[in-house]
């Protein structure tokens, strides 16, 4: 039976005193499995988990986890204690999580992809007496470690009779694959050849808005 989040408050009747780690995070920070592998509970931040690839935001207080959900803040009780932490769930009762074998307690694992996602454009351009000329790169990442990019340029030139003449052209790169690592992003062509790229802006909520690439800014508002 699968097992998702819903709006219903729960009380388990535990005494605080069990309740370890509720101002602190890096007991909580990581994987964590339930029994069998199954469902998956990742929390990649004090403020983000992921529960079997679904992202949530979320808080802790008074020993419950308040998770933002679609329809509203669901509150689900949790207790961790002796390297178990134990969370009920409406319908299906207490679940025990472990970590899994060779996962870290203070780092979240791995697979953060999904922070970035979606176009990041460069601009940029030149304009003198004889005409102008612009040009633009975009990058496409699908959240799931996939990229593509391509780009666009043009030019107006003035000519000697006073007229003016131009053009525009397209092109497709060759995309490729990234893995999302701290503040790095780790781009791998096609041809096996390798790049990378820092984050240069976060929202509050961890997901990237600007990176840095060999020396060129590719923003999310660029592209609007």
């Amino acid at each position: 039976m699968r097992i998702r989040f819903f709006l219903l408050p729960l009380m388990l009747g535990i005494s605080p005193g069990v309740i370890a780690g509720e101002n602190s995070s890096p007991g909580l920070l990581g994987e964590w499995r339930g029994e069998g592998g199954e469902p998956v509970l990742i929390f990649d931040s004090p403020t983000r988990l992921r529960f079997n690839s679904e992202v949530r935001s979320y808080t802790r207080s008074g020993g419950r986890f308040l998770v933002q959900e679609e329809t509203g803040v669901a509150a689900y009780p949790y207790v961790l204690e002796s390297g178990l932490l134990k969370i009920s769930f409406p319908g299906e009762g207490v679940v025990v999580f472990r970590r899994p074998a060779k996962s870290s307690a203070a780092k979240p694992a791995g697979g953060q992809e999904y922070l970035v996602r979606g176009s990041f454009c460069s601009y940029s351009g030149s304009s003198n007496y004889s005409g102008s000329h612009s040009s633009s790169r975009k990058a496409f990442f699908d959240g799931r470690g996939r990229f593509t990019t391509g780009g666009e340029s043009s030019f107006n030139t003035t000519l000697y009779d006073g007229g003016t003449a131009g053009g525009a052209s397209t092109n497709v790169g060759p995309g490729g694959r990234y893995r999302v690592q701290g503040n790095k992003v780790l781009l791998t062509l096609p041809d096996g050849s390798t790049g990378v790229a820092t984050v240069n802006r976060r929202q509050s909520d961890g997901s990237v808005s600007e990176l840095m690439y060999e020396g060129t800014l590719y923003a999310k508002g660029l592209c609007e």
